[in-house]
Order: structure tokens, then C-alpha cells, then sequence
């Protein structure tokens, strides 16, 4: 009889690590998708849009998560929850800068498809036209 329990335990040991790091992954993704609100995926957006945020994005992650959710878990929890929210995080705010960029490549081009490069743009009626009321008709 403790025979058995002597294999027992570490079974039981190490599927209750797996099922406590399995919820330290699924803890930490929920964490970095309630962290990252509306507010960010507009910055992020609109840093996409730029060059220079493009790189910004892929090269830096400002999210961390609150250290309270660590008290009394193990190095190992800590390791899989922080980068579950770190790899989400990341993983958020480079979509939302490749979407600001290829929103700002589409625009570039239905400006330039428009002829707003050259000095008279199609997309804004000119000055003179501003004055004409047949300029806000529509048929």
C-alpha cells in the first residue's frame, strides 16, 4: 500500500504544476488583453502610421505585468504568466502598428491616385470654387 502512494505523489505533484502553470499562461493572456485598452490600440495605430513608430513597435514592449499577482506563486508561475503578457502585449501592438501602416500606405496612395501630389488636389475644392454654391450641389 505505500508503495503505490510513493508513485502516486509525484504524478499527482507534477499534473498539479502543469494544471498551475497552464492557468499562469491563460491568467497572464487574460491580464495583457484587459491591460491593453481602446486608449493603446489608438496609440499604437497612429504610431504605425509612421515609420519611425513601426520600429518602435517591434523593438520595445512597455507592458509589465503588476507585480501583486505574484505574491505567494512559484518562480516557475511567474516565469509563464509574465511571459504570456508580455508575448500578448507585443503581439497587440504590433498588429495595431502594421494596421496604422498599411492604413497610411492605402491613404498615401488614394491621395497620389487623386493627383493631390501635384498642386491642384481633386479630393478639396479650390478656393475659387469655395465661393460657387453649384460647388455643394449634388445631382
Amino acid at each position: 500500500m505505500y508503495s503505490i502512494s510513493i508513485f502516486i505523489l509525484p504524478v499527482r505533484s507534477t499534473a498539479n504544476k502543469r494544471l498551475d502553470l497552464e492557468m499562469a499562461e491563460t491568467q497572464g493572456k487574460r491580464a495583457a488583453n484587459e491591460t491593453f485598452d481602446a486608449f493603446d490600440k489608438c496609440c499604437w495605430f497612429g504610431a504605425g502610421m509612421t515609420v519611425i513608430g513601426l520600429g518602435v513597435s517591434a523593438l520595445w514592449n512597455p507592458y509589465s505585468p503588476d507585480p501583486g499577482v505574484f505574491v505567494g506563486r512559484s518562480p516557475e508561475y511567474v516565469k509563464v504568466y509574465t511571459y504570456a503578457y508580455k508575448s500578448t502585449t507585443e503581439k497587440a501592438q504590433k498588429t495595431y502598428s502594421l494596421i496604422g501602416a498599411a492604413s497610411a500606405i492605402v491613404i498615401g496612395c488614394v491621395l497620389i491616385a487623386n493627383g493631390c501630389g501635384s498642386s491642384s488636389c481633386s479630393l478639396l475644392p479650390s478656393s475659387s470654387e469655395m465661393g460657387d454654391p453649384s460647388c455643394f450641389q449634388t445631382e
